[in-house]
């Protein structure tokens, strides 16, 4: 239950290790023209070094959360979602940096549309380490109309699970975590129902998306900018392929429900909306996967992925396997 004195807006950073990236994402919090929010930074190293960094701000409107991940691995994002105490959430990713109106976008949608999700639209910076030498010390602008148009959330879940392409001129936009508002209501049915936002022992995070959206009752987008991402080479999206071996030596990849074996992006998309289904059976049992779109995919990240050559033997036999039941 929110106290009468609660932010309208909690700003969630969860984090791991990584508290040289979090003053820049900080700023950009505290620079919002909306005054009515808080900012969780939700840390889930060993060492809480970001509790220094939250406090040398010396902000009233900030909270530092330390996190023990011994039992749950996303445990930033869901105590982080436990603890936030405004009326809507909008998750901010360490490397990610919020425009100065954000807050002031987000609140003008939600008084207009009632919608317990709101979303929009983003730019991306490539940092000086970013993997493709070309994109260093980049800004890259998506396009944007400026339009304003609901959604129904059980198009967005058959897209998620469809593997459709989202984003500029899609009907479904990106949808990003650092872009998007959502309302209590939708992450307390979820933290009911569940326990978590994200599932404890997964892969990744990337249950986090189907499980939001399938709580939510309205959807509304803005396709204007309110973010801009950071591709940082430092980041899981910008080095997955090059860096599969040692994600394989450190945190090894067993696909439960997923039908190949690979790890890549996609496959691990995949496992973690198939975990999904079945913790929600009666929210997602109609939401079909798209079998065929997601072998495009996955066999074109096959080819670059970075393993050692038993795996790639397994990964190829069991991906050619695959193909012949479609």
């Amino acid at each position: 239950m929110i106290s009468g004195n609660a932010p309208f807006f909690s700003i969630l950073i969860p984090t791991i290790g990584r508290s040289d990236l979090l003053p820049g994402a900080i700023r950009s919090c505290l620079g919002q023209t909306f005054p009515d929010f808080e900012v969780v930074v939700a840390d889930g190293s060993s060492d809480q070094s970001g509790r220094e960094v939250v406090e040398s701000f010396g902000d009233p409107r900030m909270r530092f959360l330390g996190v023990d991940r011994t039992h749950d691995a996303y445990a930033p994002f869901n105590q982080g979602y436990r603890a936030a105490r405004g009326e809507y959430v909008v998750g901010l990713d360490d490397d990610n940096y919020l425009l100065p109106r954000t807050l002031e976008l987000f609140d003008r949608a939600i008084k207009k549309s009632k919608a317990e999700i709101v979303s929009a639209s983003h730019f991306y910076y490539y940092d000086a380490k970013h993997p493709r030498h070309f994109l260093r010390n980049s800004v890259g602008v998506v396009p944007f109309t400026g339009e304003e148009y609901g959604l129904d959330p059980a198009d967005v879940l058959r897209s998620f699970f469809g593997f459709s392409r989202r984003g500029p001129g899609e009907k479904i936009p990106r949808l990003h975590y650092s872009a998007t508002a959502v309302s209590r209501q939708v992450s307390d049915r979820a933290l009911s129902r569940l326990g978590f936002i994200v599932i404890p022992d997964a892969g990744n995070a990337l249950s986090l998306q189907p499980i939001l959206f399938a709580f939510s009752r309205s959807i509304f987008v803005v396709d204007h900018p309110v973010a801009i991402i950071g591709r940082f080479g430092v980041s899981m999206s910008q080095s997955w392929s090059t860096v599969a071996r040692t994600r394989f030596r450190d945190r090894p990849f067993s696909a439960r429900l997923s039908p190949v074996s690979g790890f890549t992006k996609s496959n691990a998309t995949l496992e973690s909306y198939l975990q999904t289904r079945r913790l929600l059976p009666d929210l997602l049992a109609d939401i079909p996967t798209d079998y065929v779109r997601f072998a495009r995919l996955y066999l074109a990240e096959l080819l670059y992925l970075d393993a050692d050559f038993g795996t790639l033997v397994k990964n190829w036999r069991n991906a050619s396997a695959f193909v012949k039941t479609l």
